[in-house]
């Protein structure tokens, strides 16, 4: 995303409010965070200052270090951060958009699977019930990925 057109600085300030917030229920400090993330200390804090404005990269391994229950807010901040205003009746609903959640359909659009694609995961939903090997890796990785232990 680039700054806009109209020679506005480029800021994130509820990105940076969020980010605050979260490191500090969390008990993060900024280093903790800095080393979490790979992203530079001095970078780190300027962001959460908001004095340098969080850029794509960044927010990318903001996400990937915040607990997975915290992802779709973070994302949310930041897109009412860099968003037109126009845009932000059709991600966020009213009721959501005081808390910076995003709209539900939003949240639940994926990319379509392509027939070779759906037809892995058939396979998978066929064989994680009876091969625990398959259960433990599939455990693994999705929890590596963040997400909770499938029931």
């Amino acid at each position: 995303m680039t700054p806009p057109d109209d020679g506005e600085k480029w800021r994130t300030p509820l990105t940076a409010k969020y980010l605050t917030d979260l490191a500090a229920v969390l008990g993060w400090t900024q280093q903790q965070m800095a080393t979490l993330t790979e992203i530079d200390q001095s970078t780190v804090a300027r962001n959460l200052n908001a004095e340098r404005p969080v850029r794509e990269k960044h927010l990318a391994a903001y996400l990937g270090a915040v607990p997975s229950g915290e992802r779709a807010r973070l994302l949310g901040a930041w897109l009412r951060d860099t968003l037109p205003e126009t845009l932000h009746a059709d991600l966020f609903n009213n009721e959501a958009a005081a808390e910076g959640r995003l709209r539900e359909d939003t949240c639940r659009w994926a990319p379509a699977l392509s027939d070779e694609d759906r037809s892995r995961l058939e396979w998978l939903a066929t064989q994680l019930p009876i091969d625990h090997q398959l259960q433990t890796w599939f455990r693994i990785i999705t929890g590596r990925l963040g997400y909770g232990t499938p029931s």
